[in-house]
């Protein structure tokens, strides 16, 4: 089982857009969920349980339940978002980048994409396993 440090109550990250002027804030400890997780349509098991590992561990830091949504079940696009994709790159690799109010965690395969978020978790949201 895996064991989780914590010490933060807020998990922010800065972002990486040229323009951005303030930190990218996940969740807030206290406050509602500011965002929600975006699945896509074709999403197989090991994304989703990426999306739920994410879930899960915000949870567990803040208290803060970020909802999941499947992409197609969206009328219009968030304004702000934790989007879950593919990118072309090695099959475990994974890219982390911010724009538009989105925070894509995009991986060449579906381990990249749960890599992606643990690196989520670990390097912004201080949690350690």
């Amino acid at each position: 089982m895996k064991r989780l440090h914590c010490a933060l109550y807020a998990i922010s990250l800065v972002s990486f857009a040229a323009n951005a002027a303030e930190p990218f804030v996940i969740a807030r400890r206290g406050a509602e969920a500011g965002c929600g997780i975006v699945v896509p349509a074709n999403a197989d098991a090991c994304v989703r349980y990426a999306a739920t590992e994410l879930q899960n561990y915000t949870k567990r830091m803040t208290g803060v339940t970020l909802p999941i949504v499947d992409a197609t079940s969206l009328a219009s696009p968030p304004p702000k978002a934790v989007v879950l994709g593919m990118a072309p790159c090695h099959p475990d690799g994974f890219r982390l980048c911010v724009s538009n109010g989105w925070l894509h965690v995009a991986g060449g395969g579906s381990r990249g994409v749960l890599y992606g978020v643990y690196e989520l978790l670990e390097r912004f949201g201080g949690c350690g396993w």
